[in-house]
């Protein structure tokens, strides 16, 4: 029964929907039958035809405000008095959308009216730009019209780039942030925006409330109007219609009041007074000026919208402030889409922005407007299409998945019937369309933040779903249906708003132990582990045997001894990295050390007092052999005890000298492995570029002197022309090998000293790093710590004369999986448990991070 009555009021609510999308506005012969229409085409987005039909109403109910005996006049009259704010708001919100309809209509080329006609500024990629200037304040104006005709952009995508405001900065030129501060209905949204230049240093922001009108019924068109919030003077916006060197009409009044309010800076009083006064003048101004025309600058009728009081719950950025920031003024915004075809509309708009950049000429800034503001609809065109081409990871895909509420329940019905209506065949919505397992095949989750956003950006929604259930189940005229309607009117939002807590509160709540659960469930699938690949499968057998064959060893030899050559096998594993550490830094010093005595003895088997101790014969052999290799062997005994010099000073700095390395690398492990590779490397470089160096200058010298002699003996030159006697001398004495040798012993001795200070500035001027003490744990029972830890990997072994000594470097379960290991052990932070068995039956464990075991 409970099942039969549900059905049967879903039944009636897609009736009710079908009738309101289907109402055409004629007026019936019930005046109350017609107010309860204007209300649901007032939920259903049609201001136009709602007002329509509520002025004839009305007329009826006020012409026939006589007849007391007709209940239904009576009851249509209480409606009429109960819902007085809403179609009063529905009254303001028809003037605007019928004052956009007139000047979106209104002839480019009319000759009639000379003011309200559009002058051609450009046409590029069949976009059409129009400007004028607005007689009251001299300000520009903006009409841009295009037809959007591309087969492979369907009108539907169109609409979703143009609604998600909070997108705007992924498509639209210059534009660098956007965001949505609020959803107050379907076509109803209060966002803002930030464009500039950021390499000019120029930027500006813009807060703005924009609502929309559905005439797809009427004349196959949808209707959108903006209006800036917050960008006049009374918030601190300098804008263009009180500035004196911007228009005609308004240079004359507001210079004068700017004027005033200069002379009379010093009564913060009379300015105040001063500044509301003209601002009261230019409001009557515009009253009296936009009664009987087209102006886009229609101030005065949508500025309900920038008043209303749900704008006060709404938390609206501040105005930046500092060196070429500031606040753009949205005079108006109107835009049209007519219809033509399920990929075809044309889109007409007409926009009045003041940019507020006074430091910049007003014709350099008009000049920008014209050309730019045509490139926004092709810009708009290209993100559909790449709405169409990715329709799993556009953000405008997933924005429509993630409202559905919009999309799929309110917007694609209408889209589908009207393309039924005109024959045409509506192409697919393909983000609408995505499965579950394409979405998992691409790794997107997000069903669950769909519900939190339809949640949360629908809310008013809710209670609009909810209640007309029980209004379709009411007899129209009684008083239920009169209160029921309350939650399904537009205009007022406080009242929706305390109606949407108070269905919240009848609701069941969720228990206090289903919350737990939910949340458990959700921690589980948050930390569930993917699965091992097949390489991950095959190491972790490989391990498991290792491991296997580890405890296999242990288990051989004799728990309680421990003997030696039990855990031999272990012993080279912790002393491995202690040689391999210190290993480099001995043979770095001991290779320094013999190349250095080598080049203190050897000079002294050259000198002339060993030589004088040799018979002249065997003196002659040496040194015809010792003239050339003698200084080569020099050169290169100097360039290995540089190098062994640059490899020992450096890999000791790494250790003790702070100069950030800790910070540069996150396994210093790998770290110092790899620096000690580029040290020697360098090393060895820089060795071989000295002995290169020493002997290709020598090499050179030896060269050009070869060649000055024989120039000197072809043109009968005396050598002394050219050079000194001390350097013929010289010549005669040195050889090239020498020369060499001198040159490696400047450089080779300069370099060492250079790096030696270097070093050890940066030992005095640089912290000392940081040793990490080892914190000690003590447990008492070396058998209860050996049952849990069967899989124990012992690495180290030492007999310490009253008793063996066990380090023990890995904890694991008996035969658990990786699961069954714990996070403060087999996690991202590893821990190493080393402990020592004494026969005391006592064990003392140093808990150490991986990073402090280095």
């Amino acid at each position: 029964m409970i099942s039969s009555s549900s059905s049967r009021r879903n039944n009636n609510n897609d009736d009710s929907a079908t009738s309101v999308e289907l109402d055409d506005g004629t007026p019936s012969h019930s005046a109350l039958n017609d107010l309860h229409r204007v209300l649901k085409l007032i939920e259903a987005e049609r201001h136009l035809a709602a007002h329509q039909l509520f002025t004839h109403a009305r007329e009826r109910i006020v012409s026939n405000a006589t007849a007391s005996t007709d209940t239904s006049l009576a009851s249509a009259r209480t409606l009429l008095n109960a819902k007085g704010h809403e179609f009063r708001t529905l009254e303001k919100r028809c003037d605007i959308f019928g004052n956009a309809k007139r000047n979106l209509s209104v002839n480019n080329h009319s000759s009639d009216d000379e003011e309200n006609s559009w002058i051609l500024a450009q046409t590029l990629f069949g976009i059409t730009t129009y400007y004028r200037r607005e007689p009251i304040d001299n300000s520009l104006s903006i009409k841009i019209e295009g037809e959007l005709s591309d087969v492979s952009v369907p009108l539907f995508e169109q609409i979703v780039v143009l609604r998600e405001c909070d997108l705007y900065h992924t498509w639209a030129p210059f534009m660098t942030k956007s965001r949505k501060l609020a959803q107050l209905d379907k076509l109803d949204v209060v966002a803002w925006y930030e464009v500039g230049v950021p390499l000019l240093g120029l930027m500006r922001d813009a807060c703005y409330r924009a609502v929309g009108c559905d005439c797809m019924k009427e004349d196959g068109s949808v209707l959108l109007v903006a209006v800036g919030l917050n960008d006049s003077e009374e918030h601190g916006v300098k804008n263009a219609l009180n500035d004196g060197h911007h228009g005609n009409n308004g240079n004359n009044s507001n210079g004068n009041g700017g004027e005033e309010e200069k002379h009379n800076g010093d009564n913060e009083g009379a300015a105040v007074v001063n500044g509301e006064h003209h601002r009261q003048s230019y409001v009557n101004q515009l009253t009296a000026v936009t009664t009987d025309s087209n102006l886009v600058t229609d101030t005065v009728a949508s500025s309900f919208l920038a008043r209303d009081e749900i704008l006060e719950t709404i938390e609206i950025p501040p105005i930046p402030t500092g060196t070429g920031k500031g606040r753009m003024t949205i005079r108006n915004f109107a835009a049209s889409i007519d219809v033509l075809g399920p990929s075809s509309a044309r889109t007409c708009i007409v926009v009045n922005i003041d940019p507020n950049l006074h430091f910049l000429p007003q014709s350099l800034i008009d000049f920008s407007l014209k050309k730019m503001a045509g490139v926004m609809i092709l810009k708009l065109q290209h993100a559909a299409k790449r709405v169409v081409a990715d329709p799993i990871k556009n953000p405008h895909a997933r924005r429509m998945r993630e409202d559905v509420t919009f999309y799929r329940d309110w917007l694609l019905p209408r889209f589908q019937r009207h393309c039924d209506d005109l024959g045409w065949e509506m192409p697919p919505v393909k983000a609408l369309e995505v499965s579950d397992e394409e979405l998992r095949a691409k790794g997107v989750f997000e069903s669950w933040r769909s519900e939190v956003d339809s949640t949360s950006n629908h809310n008013i929604n809710s209670v609009e779903e909810s209640i007309p259930s029980e209004e379709n189940n009411t007899t129209i005229g009684s008083p239920a249906s009169v209160v029921s309607s309350t939650g399904s009117s537009k205009g007022s939002t406080t009242k929706k708003a305390k109606l949407a807590k108070l269905v919240r509160q009848l609701r069941s709540p969720e228990t206090p132990e289903e919350k737990i659960a939910a949340a458990r469930l959700r921690a589980a699938k948050r930390l569930k582990p993917e699965p091992f690949s097949d390489s991950k499968k095959r190491r972790l057998r490989e391990l498991k045997g290792a491991k296997r064959k580890a405890e296999d060893r242990i288990r051989a030899n004799d728990e309680i001894s421990c003997d030696e050559a039990s855990v031999s096998t272990f012993g080279t594993f912790q002393t491995n990295y202690r040689w391999d550490e210190e290993s480099g830094l001995k043979k770095s010093l001991a290779m320094f050390t013999i190349t250095f005595l080598l080049n203190v003895v050897l000079p002294y088997f050259s000198s002339d007092k060993f030589l004088s101790r040799l018979t002249l014969s065997f003196k002659q052999q040496i040194l015809s052999v010792a003239s050339e290799s003698v200084p080569l062997l020099f050169i290169c005994l100097q360039a290995t005890s540089l190098r062994s010099l640059l490899e020992f000073l450096l890999i000791f700095a790494f250790d003790s000298i702070d100069f950030g390395q800790k910070k540069l690398v996150q396994n210093m492990e790998f770290g110092r492995k790899l620096y000690h590779a580029e040290v020697r490397k360098y090393s060895s470089v820089t060795a071989a570029a000295v002995v290169a160096v020493s002997c290709g200058l020598a090499f050179l010298r030896f060269l050009f002197e070869e060649v000055a002699l024989c120039m000197c003996s072809y043109f009968d030159m005396d050598w002394g022309m050219i050079c000194d006697d001390s350097d013929s001398a010289s010549k005669e004495s040195w050889s090239c090998g020498q020369l060499g040798l001198t040159i490696s012993t400047f450089v080779t001795t300069r370099l060492g000293i250079f790096v030696v200070a270097v070093l050890l500035m940066a030992s005095i001027v640089l912290p000392k790093p940081e040793r990490r003490v080892r914190r000690q744990q003590y447990s008492t029972s070396p058998r209860s710590i050996s049952s849990s830890c069967v899989s124990n990997q012992i690495i180290d072994s030492e007999d310490a004369g009253s008793g063996s000594v066990v380090s023990i470097v890995s904890v694991s379960t008996p035969r658990g999986g990786p699961g069954d290991i714990p996070d403060t052990i087999g996690g991202n932070n590893p821990l190493s448990i080393c402990g020592t068995f004494s026969p005391v039956g006592s064990m003392s464990m140093d808990v150490i991070d991986e990073e402090e075991e280095d």
